[in-house]
């Protein structure tokens, strides 16, 4: 811009009737050597203001210039020339509010040339919000574009050229701000929801994933045929998805994005899903009445450097014979639910195991159901270091028919967290909200609660999802049932197992939904999903603050509504908040759902 007033100021220095010209004209060689350092930096904005001092004149466009002129010209009795090259104009569009993340493209088609020159086209970042690392993509079009990475305002500016002349800058401003927590992201699929049909029914949507790039991953289990739990002769899958950042099912992994992986029987189900920081992942769940692990490559083959040809298969029931099922052994409450890795890299699975049934001094006590853990070194085998033979289990109070662990966590020096339930015949079965601490060894760390187990009471109350803070605070989530009404709780634990008692009431807090699966702690909110039964949108999505308060500018009140179930859900990095839901269309096929809100 410097040059391009430095030229029409020499062009218009005629006009200028000041001390030491002639006839209007400055002699400008010596006016300039005289007055210009010969080290002077063109480039440097202070030129313009030290040259305007010196001269005792002032800088203007190319386009003001030549309207001076030309009023000059005629004033004096002049005519303009008609057939000169005329200064263009450069127009950089109207101003833009948008969403920030969004894709910005600038319009400069109404900048214009009086002469129908072809005009060329210079875009530049005037200023930007502190902090942005947007680049500005294709700056000698008329249409370039950048994404507005941060909120704040943008200002660019346009220059053009008609081969001879560049105009004066025209600048547009791009405000960028964030939508309402909760919102829909409109920009992901259509309208924020991507469908995806299966020919597949889906016997469950177990995870969802976001990995560093903001690729989507999500994990179902499936079946050919009606109900493979009915039919043994049905083959059961794992369904592999993977999605682009947009929603866009991801051509380059599997069959155009699916990756569909037979399971050794139809008696295999899985409860969890573990990505590693390779690309690998592992799962988990239950064969019949064992724990079952199996890992697979980035591409979703299996990787048979693990375990047998990638399963490994452990033993944790105990020897179960018709003689000692009481209560009755029930192969969906025996199998692992949660995997986890400690730092070394080993791998920690949860779930629960049966204690057998025993004669002691004459009287039979009937067997049960216990917490049971396994760690696994990373290539598969049992770590019998851990435990006994790499198996723990725990059986809580004298009085229970069983217990069952449904999550599992690591804390930073690798002790173990493990939330689940027990049944108590002697308080009419009713069943308790459980958390027991391990140390990495496996035996109980009685430093926590009280001789390492924290129970709660509540009528029907199991831990399902376990969240540890930075500070150490352990948030559990469950079903509850008072008077019979189902509702899950939020309980929050201080790192020794006491209740936090500013948080909610004495610890606690009510949801006022139920069937929580996923709770996450994330940017000093708490979120968890659920179901209501009342309504068309009965599934919700609801978060609160620190202290257990509704965090009312989340959505409508602190609630995000969906009609679509919301089986699970994953925060991106870039704060978003991406859910996957589940659901059968008729006995063949099914629909699986994800939606991405602002958070």
């Amino acid at each position: 811009e410097c040059c391009i007033k430095w030229f029409v100021f020499v062009g218009t220095l005629y006009q200028s009737v000041d001390a030491g010209t002639t006839n209007g004209i400055i002699d400008i060689n010596t006016t300039l050597e005289d007055l210009i350092p010969a080290d002077t930096n063109f480039t440097n904005a202070s030129f313009e203001t030290a040259t305007e001092t010196a001269l005792g004149i002032t800088l203007v466009s190319a386009y003001e210039a030549q309207q001076t002129m030309d009023t000059g010209i005629t004033t004096a009795g002049g005519t303009v020339p008609t057939d000169r090259n005329h200064v263009p104009v450069a127009n950089a569009g109207v101003d833009q509010n948008i969403t920030t993340a969004l894709i910005v493209t600038l319009n400069g088609s109404s900048s214009a040339d009086s002469d129908f020159d072809f005009l060329t086209y210079s875009w530049n970042f005037v200023s930007k919000p502190n902090g942005s690392t947007a680049i500005l993509l294709d700056t000698t079009t008329v249409n370039p574009t950048f994404t507005a990475d941060i909120n704040g305002t943008y200002i660019l500016e346009l220059i053009v050229h008609d081969g001879s002349i560049d105009s004066a800058s025209d600048a547009v401003t791009v405000t960028a701000t964030e939508p309402s927590a909760g919102t829909l992201d409109t920009n992901f699929g259509t309208n924020g929801l991507v469908s995806t049909d299966f020919t597949h029914k889906i016997i469950s949507v177990v995870d969802i994933f976001v990995d560093l790039n903001n690729s989507i991953y999500t994990f179902a289990q499936t079946y050919d045929g009606y109900d493979s739990r009915l039919i043994d002769s049905n083959i059961t899958y794992l369904l592999v998805t993977k999605y682009t950042a947009s929603g866009d099912l991801d051509e380059t992994f599997g069959n155009s994005g699916l990756s569909q992986i037979e399971l050794l029987t139809n008696k295999h189900k899985i409860y969890d899903v573990l990505m590693l920081d390779s690309g690998k992942f592992l799962i988990t769940g239950s064969y019949i009445t064992e724990f079952f692990v199996a890992r697979f490559n980035r591409d979703a083959s299996l990787d048979t450097t693990f375990g047998v040809n990638g399963y490994v298969q452990t033993n944790v029931r105990g020897n179960v014979t018709a003689d000692n099922y009481s209560p009755s052994v029930s192969a969906d409450m025996i199998g692992a639910r949660s995997i986890k890795l400690q730092s070394d890299g080993k791998i920690i699975v949860g779930g629960s195991s049966y204690i057998n049934g025993q004669l002691v001094n004459g009287s039979w006590i009937p067997g049960k159901y216990a917490f049971a853990i396994v760690r696994y070194f990373e290539d598969g085998s049992i770590d019998t270091t851990f435990g006994v033979d790499g198996i723990v289990t725990t059986d809580i109070p004298s009085n229970d028919v069983g217990g069952s662990i449904f999550d599992i966590e690591i804390q930073s020096d690798d002790k173990i967290i493990a939330g689940g339930g027990y049944s108590d015949i002697a308080n009419g079965y009713n069943e308790y909200f459980t958390v027991v601490r391990y140390l990495p060894n496996g035996s109980l760390d009685t430093s926590f609660a009280t001789d390492g187990i924290y129970s709660g009471w509540r009528r029907d109350a199991v831990v399902k999802s376990i969240f540890l803070q930075e500070d150490g605070k352990i948030l559990i989530v469950g079903p509850n049932s008072v008077s019979y009404t189902y509702s899950n709780i939020i309980t929050k634990l201080n790192s020794d197992g006491s209740r936090d008692n500013s948080f909610g009431s004495s610890g606690t807090i009510d949801t006022g939904f139920y069937n929580s699966k996923d709770i996450v702690f994330h940017d000093n909110k708490i979120i968890i999903n659920g179901f209501v039964s009342s309504g068309l949108e009965s599934y919700v999505l609801k978060r609160f603050n620190q202290d257990g308060s509704l965090d009312i500018a989340f959505e409508n009140f602190g609630v995000i509504t969906s009609q679509y179930n919301i089986a699970k859900f994953a925060i991106q990095l870039d704060n978003k908040i991406i859910t996957i839901s589940g659901s059968e269309r008729d006995s063949n096929s099914s629909v699986v759902r994800l939606s991405r809100y602002y958070n």
